[in-house]
């Protein structure tokens, strides 16, 4: 694939995989992986744009069927980080949380925004698939953290990562026909919700840690890997960080051990 061997040979030549993977122009990446009679495309262009680089990686491999799913889910995900990074104060933060719970509960979305459309195809695409209640979890994720004190409880972190990364990561292995692995395709949520507490040098590092490893270690990832590669390439950092301290996630062995693993799976 020519896109893998521009990644390596930035990999080869600095060392800085995901900085190489984000001059990658959106279109370009927006061609390859959506197939030109989807249903959902006309919406999805802003969604790519909204979602990092390493997460595109992601969706390469992963069926055109499929790929509506995780591209809401993490577009989704990307504009309620947005809120959450911007917030001064929690009521306004919940407010616009409520604005996006209410319209995926809606039966008639408001116009003009694409991804609030992207969500309606979704919806209507995958019917089968109670993607509304996991959409709701994941709002409900980062609310846990909007709503609690700085210093997280047990129970706080549980909720928080169970809501944001656990309740979709479930509905992908429905959707995968991997239904028993959910328990599975859950701790790997979970674990990629945390990443975003530990990998940061706050007050809740290490208790996030400490459950991400906890859920690591019940996972049997050759066999997860193999079911659902995609999820496995879109974790990959955050058991990278678990397994090696290395937040930064910008150096060679990072970058040659993340093709490795989309490679092999590995």
């Amino acid at each position: 694939m020519p896109l893998l061997a521009n990644i390596t040979c930035s990999v080869l030549d600095r060392g800085e995989m995901v900085r190489k993977f984000s001059t990658l122009k959106v279109n370009k990446i927006f061609t390859l992986i959506f197939p030109t009679n989807s249903c959902v495309k006309s919406c999805m262009f802003d969604a790519i744009a909204s979602i990092s680089p390493p997460q595109r990686l992601s969706l390469l491999y992963l069926d055109d069927e499929l790929r509506p799913l995780l591209t809401l889910f993490l577009a989704l995900d990307s504009r309620l980080e947005d809120i959450f990074a911007k917030m001064n104060e929690a009521m306004i933060a919940q407010i616009r949380l409520a604005w996006w719970r209410d319209t995926i509960n809606s039966d008639i979305k408001p116009k003009g925004e694409p991804l609030v459309e992207m969500i309606e195809n979704v919806q209507n695409q995958y019917h089968a698939f109670d993607v509304t209640n996991a959409l709701i979890s994941l709002i409900n994720g980062w609310e846990y953290l909007i709503l609690s004190e700085e210093n997280l409880s047990d129970d706080d972190l549980y909720h928080y990562a169970s809501e944001r990364g656990g309740a979709y990561f479930g509905l992908m292995a429905e959707a995968c026909g991997k239904s028993e692995l959910t328990e599975d395709f859950q701790n790997l949520g979970r674990i990629w919700a945390l990443s975003s507490l530990f990998e940061k040098d706050n007050i809740n590092a290490e208790k996030a840690r400490s459950l991400a490893y906890e859920y690591y270690k019940s996972i049997n990832f050759r066999q997860l890997a193999r079911a659902i590669r995609p999820l496995s390439i879109l974790t990959f950092p955050a058991i990278y960080a678990l397994k090696t301290n290395d937040k930064k996630q910008d150096g060679i062995l990072f970058g040659l051990s993340y093709i490795w693993h989309a490679i092999s799976a590995r």
